[in-house]
């Protein structure tokens, strides 16, 4: 697996988000603005959690979102699968 090049502000997210993990802290929110490439960022703590051994659920409201994100752990290299209807299976 591939992780996604990133930035430097993207790094810093995900570096927030793992030091909020280690303080124990189970619920999460990250906001940045469009096109600051928050599918990149997603892909990447996906692609790490996947290293680990660790399974990930992403929840989403529209469909351009879910095929978005599924093409990014893609070419990541991340073997991801869509459960909704209308989706083959």
């Amino acid at each position: 697996m591939t992780a996604p090049t990133l930035r430097d502000y993207q790094r810093e997210v995900i570096a927030r988000v793992e030091a909020e993990i280690a303080a124990g802290k189970r619920r999460i929110l990250v906001v940045v603005p469009t096109g600051s490439g928050k599918t990149i960022v997603v892909a990447a703590m996906i692609v790490g959690a996947a290293k680990a051994g660790r399974r990930v659920l992403v929840v989403a409201h529209r469909s351009e979102i879910i095929t978005q994100t599924h093409a990014k752990l893609y070419a990541a290299g991340v073997d991801a699968g869509i459960i909704k209807a209308g989706f083959p299976p």
